[in-house]
């Protein structure tokens, strides 16, 4: 991948915004337009868990990752969920309550694409996605991937949920 060598804005696409002249001569005037550099891959195997998703859970799952901290890890705070729950009103003019927020948030983790970690910190799937920064080289995003997902096996966390017992 071609770095930008915009030593002023590393993280922006420099453009002409306009054109000035000056004594029969016409300069460029440049303007910078900020680019966000963190990007979610989603890997193959998610399609499925993601088709039988509703509405207020997929969107959830997309507000997460992101807002994914390092290593996948989300939150559940209620101060978190009510950033999602305005954003997705601002967006649609839609209101989710808190209830149906958390009962999306337990679907997703009920389906395996958010694993817990414990009290009120989750992480998301990183069998299923994994956030980064285009300045992480694809060895260095699949390398700390794969330490996360053999983290999750070691301590005995599943890709899908454990089916409840029948007539136990």
């Amino acid at each position: 991948m071609k770095k930008n060598n915009n030593l002023k804005h590393p993280d922006s696409i420099r453009y002409i915004k306009r054109l000035r002249e000056e004594d029969d001569t016409t300069f460029p005037v440049n303007g910078y337009h900020r680019v966000e550099n963190a990007k979610t891959i989603r890997y193959q195997g998610s399609t499925l868990l993601l088709f039988t998703l509703d509405t207020c859970s997929r969107c959830l799952l997309d507000w997460l990752t992101d807002n994914t901290k390092q290593n996948n890890i989300v939150f559940s705070h209620e101060y978190q969920l009510k950033q999602f729950i305005a954003l997705f009103k601002e967006a649609t003019g839609k209101e989710y309550t808190m209830h149906t927020v958390r009962l999306a948030f337990k679907k997703l983790l009920d389906r395996g694409l958010i694993t817990r970690i414990n009290r009120a910190t989750y992480q998301v799937n990183p069998e299923y996605f994994f956030s980064g920064t285009f300045a992480m080289s694809e060895r260095e995003r699949e390398r700390e991937r794969t330490q996360l997902i053999r983290k999750n096996l070691e301590a005995g966390v599943k890709k899908e949920p454990i089916p409840h017992a029948i007539n136990q």
